[in-house]
This record gives structure tokens, sequence and C-alpha cells, in this order.
């Protein structure tokens, strides 16, 4: 028999952890994003002082460029997951489940 959607979220959901190991994940998180930031920041602070320069401004903007886009993607990724694998999404939609509910 196929289990149902609420049989499957009443078994997979787990009591939520304790305030405190909240607190901690979120702290640390917190912590990686502002070290990434301020080394970013810095980073785009010295590049900028070199626009003036000729010939040096457009690879500066390109490498801050790069840089926004790193930095945004590890603050992403510091609060969650920013896309499903093949691996996983496959499994999420192989699974013996009515999709009716979803």
């Amino acid at each position: 028999m196929t289990p149902s959607v609420a049989q499957i979220r009443r078994r997979l959901r787990r009591p939520p952890p304790p305030l405190r190991f909240r607190l901690t994940r979120l702290y640390v998180r917190l912590v990686n994003a502002a070290i990434v930031g301020a080394i970013g920041w810095g980073v785009a602070f010295k590049g900028l002082q070199k626009t003036g320069q000729l010939g040096v401004s457009e690879w500066t903007a390109l490498w801050l460029s790069v840089l926004a886009a790193v930095v945004l993607l590890k603050v992403l990724l510091a609060f969650g997951p920013v896309f499903a694998g093949r691996d996983r999404a496959f499994w999420v939609l192989s699974s013996p489940v009515g999709r009716a509910a979803f």
C-alpha cells in the first residue's frame, strides 16, 4: 500500500532543536558571512584605489564583479542549499507517494 502524504509528513517530522542550538547555528553562519564579506570588502577597496590608473579600471571592474558573485553565493550557501543535485531531484520525483495532495 502506498503511504499518503500526511503519513509521510508525520513520520519525517522531528521535534525542533532547542533554541540554544538554533542560535548557535545562526551565529556560526553570520560569523562566516561577516568574514567572507570583510575579506571581499578589503579586496574591493584596494581594487577601487587602482581605478584611476589607465588600463586597470576594466580589469578591476571585472574582478570586482566576480568577487561580488562569489560573496553572494557564499552568503546564500551559509543560509541553505542553493540548488538540488540530480540525485536528490530524481529521488524526490521517483518516490512512491500520491502527488494529488501536493
